[in-house]
Parts: C-alpha cells; structure tokens; sequence
C-alpha cells in the first residue's frame, strides 16, 4: 500500500490508543441508547458495562482480534505496527485475486477498501472478477455500494465517503506498475517478520521503562 492509501485508512479508521466495543455489539448498542460514547473509555459511564459484551473490542487504527480485550492500552507505536501487520493480509489478498496490472493507487485503495470490510467483499461482490476483467468502471461501481451498516443495513455517512475516497483515489492516473499476481509493491515493504519484531522491540522497551 502506497502513502496516500495508507493515511486515507488512518484518516478513516481513527486513532484510539485504548480499546472500545463495537458500536454494534450489547455494550454499543446500549452506550447508543444512552447517548454515551464507545470511545477513549467512556464506554465506562454506562452503570453495568461490564457484564455486557462488547466483542469485538477495537484499537488503534481498527485493529480487532482476539487479543483486543477490554481496559487495553498502547502507544501511537503499538498501533502503527499493528496496521502494518494487518496490512500485509490484505496486501497478499489482494495480490493473490487480481491478476491484471494495477496501479499502485489502484492497489492501495483495495486494500483500504478490505481493511475495512474484510476480502469478503472483494469475492462475494465480484469485484474480483470485473477487475480481472479490466471493468474498471463496474468494479468502483460495486465498492460505491459497501456504505451500509447494522441491522438491518442502513447507509452511513461516513462509509459513503470512505467508499468515495477509495474510489478516487482508485481513479487518480499513475502508470502500472507490475500485475499484482506477481506484485512489486509487497516486496517493498516490510515483511511480516519485520513487522512482528517491530512490535516485539517496541513492546520490550516499554516493559524495561
């Protein structure tokens, strides 16, 4: 992923150095209900938070896993090294279902575009196939329609601008840089291994202060 992909999924995605619940999950919904806020702990205000769930729990730049727990903490580093690491998935994913030249704005803004919604999209909307197709112009119709959320869907606002801006930046001319079966961006990044010691460094540097 290229710069400008990088920071429209740190622009989107938020920064939050401590765990919040899913907006759609028992505890957001009922955070909703009070008009009390998920994020930078507030969550906590509501009287009983802690017996509802809140899975799946977020941090960082998005960030979600198993290990997301509730009351976690970490630094601006922790969490650009997780993005990195989360990253190279959707890196791979997309490299390994596009099989025509892309740009490197075309590459990066799918990889926004899955970082958000997953590679379910990129199959199951067959967008996959209109790229591998070179419909261009269908695929970027189809992630335009990703900005609905809840149950049962509603669109949201803010889903419908990041969707604008991945297409855009989809859009914006570059010259190919090399078909992304075979891509030239991944191995200019880290590796998974540089990324996982990344962590590991910086995590045994806090636990020494």
């Amino acid at each position: 992923i290229n710069e400008a992909g990088l920071n429209l999924v740190k622009e989107k995605e938020g920064l939050y150095l401590t765990s919040y619940p899913d907006i759609e999950s028992e505890l957001g919904r009922a955070c909703k209900t009070n008009g009390i806020k998920v994020y930078n702990n507030e969550y906590k205000k509501l009287a009983g938070w802690e017996k509802l769930s809140g899975t799946p729990w977020t941090i960082g730049y998005g960030s979600t896993g198993v290990d997301i727990k509730a009351g976690m903490t970490w630094t601006k580093e922790q969490c650009e090294a997780r993005l990195l690491l989360k990253m190279a998935e959707f890196e791979k994913g997309v490299a390994s279902r596009i099989k025509v030249p892309l740009t490197s704005n075309q590459f990066s803004a799918l990889c926004s575009f899955c970082y958000n919604l997953g590679m379910g999209p990129l199959t199951e909307g067959s967008i996959d196939d209109k790229l591998n197709a070179k419909n261009f112009k269908a695929a970027t119709d189809t992630m335009l329609l990703y900005n609905k959320a809840g149950k049962p869907p509603v669109v949201v606002a803010g889903l419908t601008k990041r969707r604008q801006l991945e297409v855009a930046l989809f859009q914006k001319p570059e010259a190919p840089i090399s078909p992304a079966k075979n891509s030239g961006v991944l191995g200019n990044g880290p590796s998974e291994d540089d990324i996982k010691k990344m962590l590991s460094d910086i995590e045994s540097k806090i636990l020494s202060k």
